[in-house]
């Protein structure tokens, strides 16, 4: 069981499943969905692009939300940099209790609470990169480019930040505000408050294992760390699953 926030409110569902994608069928449905509604909601550009974006360059919730203009930057013919904020680096911590964490390398110098003593500590300052990596798809499809640039084009001239709340346009949207504009819009699709955002990430990895069958390929689209991340996304292809029920009946039918 776990908390979801939908267009109802707050509420206790049935946890999804590991690894739950959205098609992009589904995607497709939920941005006609928010196409219909421009009239009754004005940012709808906004959510637009957003789930856009975080399906066809496989985002982060997290990266989303700090797309910029300076991050968001076309480095050459399909290649778009993204700053890959899960990579931020980060510093251990021992507490008195001999429980061992790791926090953010920008809390460097402030005090942390141990989640298992509640005593406070002090986060040892050390000299690190503090600016994450920046990692790109491989290529993303020509559409994808002409879509990203038009956007940025609506953009009020000096708006920083391409995401912004409502009553803030000089901040950037926190992720909490961009999930619960995700599932009214997924609930609107006709689609259930169980998908997270991460369901875009996972369906687009899933497009990427079903046109070339390579796991590399997921790894350096999806930007994962290590190939065995990669590897969930053979498990999830429908099609996989049902060539093995289909070889299993031909094995062993009677």
């Amino acid at each position: 069981m776990g908390y979801y926030t939908t267009s109802r409110g707050t509420g206790r569902v049935e946890k999804p499943q590991e690894g739950m994608f959205l098609t992009q069928d589904q995607v497709w449905e939920i941005l006609n969905q928010i196409e219909k509604g421009k009239k009754e909601n004005i940012y709808w550009q906004r959510d637009h692009a957003a789930i856009f974006f975080g399906f066809y360059f496989g985002l982060r919730i997290s990266e989303l939300c700090r797309f910029t203009r300076a991050t968001f930057r076309f480095a050459g013919r399909g290649e778009v940099k993204i700053v890959t904020l899960k990579q931020t680096p980060r510093i251990e911590c021992v507490c008195k209790c001999k429980r061992v964490f790791r926090v953010s390398a920008k809390r460097m110098g402030k005090k942390v609470k141990c989640s298992a003593c509640r005593c406070s500590l002090d986060v040892p300052t050390r000299n690190v990169d503090m600016n994450p990596p920046e990692k790109s798809p491989p290529v993303v499809e020509k559409h994808v480019l002409t879509y990203a640039l038009k956007y940025i084009a609506t953009l009020p001239e000096g708006q920083e930040y391409l995401f912004t709340p409502r009553h803030n346009p000089g901040k950037p949207i926190s992720c909490r505000t961009m999930h619960s504009i995700f599932i009214t819009h997924v609930e609107k699709a006709g689609l259930g408050p169980e998908y997270s955002w991460h369901a875009l990430r996972h369906g687009r990895g899933l497009a990427i294992w079903s046109a070339f069958r390579d796991i590399k390929k997921i790894q350096e689209f999806l930007r994962h760390k290590n190939i065995s991340a990669s590897e969930r996304y053979v498990h999830l292809d429908p099609a996989e699953k049902q060539s093995m029920s289909d070889k299993l009946d031909e094995r062993f039918q009677r």
